[in-house]
C-alpha cells in the first residue's frame, strides 16, 4: 500500500518536473519518457487547418493511479494570452487551439494544485450569469486564495463596483522580476469546477527596496449560486 502511495505521488511529481522542462512543435508535437510515466503532446488538427488544435496526455507506469486533476499546465501565446490547460482524471487535457500564423514552437510550464481550498482573503462583487437570461448582475461572493508559492503573497483591494482588484507581493528577487500567474475558479476541486478568468500580471520593484508587486483589476462573470471563487496563483518562470 506504501508503495503505491509512493508511486502515485513520485508520477505527480515527475509530470510536474517534466512539462516544465518540455518544449513542443505545433505542427508535430512532441513526447517524453521517464521514470514513472511518459508525456505527450498530441496535434489533432491538419496542417491546412485555420487553427492549431491538440492536447497534452500522461499515462504513469505499472498501472499506478494518478490525480491527474490536480495537475495544469500553461504556455504562452504569441498574442500573449495564457493558456491554462486542466488535466482529467485520465490524464488528458482539454483541447487548446492556438492560431497557425503564431510562433511553431511553445515552453510548457506547469503547477501540481494541492488539494486545500484555500484561505479566505474577503468578499468581492462579482457579475452573475444567468443561465435565462444575457443580463448580469452583481452579487456578493467569497474569495479564497490558492498560492502554489508560498513566497507570493496576494490581497484582494475592496471595490464599489463589481471588478476585482488585486495586489501580489514578493520579497524575492528571483520571482520579482517575472510574472505571476493566476486564474479564478468555481467548484475548486470538484468535478464541477470551472475556470472563470486567467491571466498574468508583471512583477515591478515597488517605493519599497526588496519588494516588488504586481496589480490586476478585472471583471467577470459567475455561474448562478456561486457562492465562493477561489484565486489559484503562481509565479510565471523566465523564458516562458
Amino acid at each position: 500500500m506504501t508503495d503505491r502511495i509512493e508511486r502515485k505521488s513520485a508520477a505527480l511529481q515527475e509530470a510536474e518536473k517534466l512539462l516544465n522542462k518540455l518544449a513542443f512543435d505545433s505542427r508535430y508535437g512532441t513526447h517524453v519518457r521517464g521514470e514513472n510515466l511518459s508525456l505527450s503532446v498530441i496535434i489533432t488538427s491538419q496542417p491546412g487547418d485555420a487553427m492549431v488544435r491538440g492536447l497534452i496526455a500522461c499515462h504513469a507506469f505499472a498501472h499506478t493511479e494518478v490525480e491527474w486533476n490536480r495537475l495544469e499546465a500553461m504556455f504562452e501565446s504569441d498574442s500573449g494570452k495564457i493558456n491554462f490547460l486542466d488535466f482529467g482524471e485520465d490524464g488528458t487535457t482539454d483541447i487548446f487551439e492556438i492560431g497557425r500564423d503564431e510562433k511553431t514552437s511553445y515552453r510548457l510550464y506547469a503547477l501540481a494544485r494541492p488539494e486545500s481550498l484555500g484561505e479566505e482573503i474577503g468578499e468581492a462583487r462579482v457579475a452573475v450569469a444567468f443561465t435565462t437570461s444575457d443580463s448580469a448582475l452583481p452579487r456578493p461572493v467569497r474569495v479564497n486564495s490558492v498560492p502554489i508559492d508560498a513566497r507570493i503573497q496576494v490581497t484582494l483591494i475592496p471595490s464599489e463596483t463589481t471588478a476585482l482588484n488585486l495586489l501580489f507581493e514578493t520579497n524575492v528577487k528571483e520571482l520579482g522580476t517575472g510574472s505571476v500567474v493566476f486564474s479564478f475558479r468555481s467548484g475548486y476541486g470538484t468535478a464541477e469546477e470551472h475556470k472563470l478568468v486567467s491571466a498574468r500580471a508583471k512583477f515591478d520593484e515597488s517605493v519599497q527596496p526588496g519588494r516588488w508587486i504586481a496589480t490586476w483589476d478585472g471583471r467577470f462573470e459567475i455561474p448562478e449560486g456561486t457562492d465562493v471563487i477561489t484565486l489559484v496563483y503562481a509565479p510565471w518562470h523566465a523564458g516562458s
